[in-house]
């Protein structure tokens, strides 16, 4: 039994780390500035029902 306990802190213990390591990573790039700003949501209601379609904003690239 005690080695099941043992087992099982360990595993909380490394999802915890990876947690944090992604919430860090994350933030570092917010800082960097490396997100985004070039996609929305739109979102349609229809009946009950939430349709949700990612939209991504294209930059053409002009040819040299």
């Amino acid at each position: 039994m005690h080695n099941l306990k043992n087992r099982t802190s360990m595993k909380t213990l490394a999802i915890s780390a990876i947690i944090a390591m992604t919430s860090l990573v994350n933030a570092a790039s917010a800082m960097a500035g490396n997100r985004t700003n070039k996609f929305a949501y739109n979102t349609e209601t229809i009946g009950n029902r939430v349709e949700t379609q990612e939209v991504f904003k294209a930059e053409l690239l002009a040819e040299k």
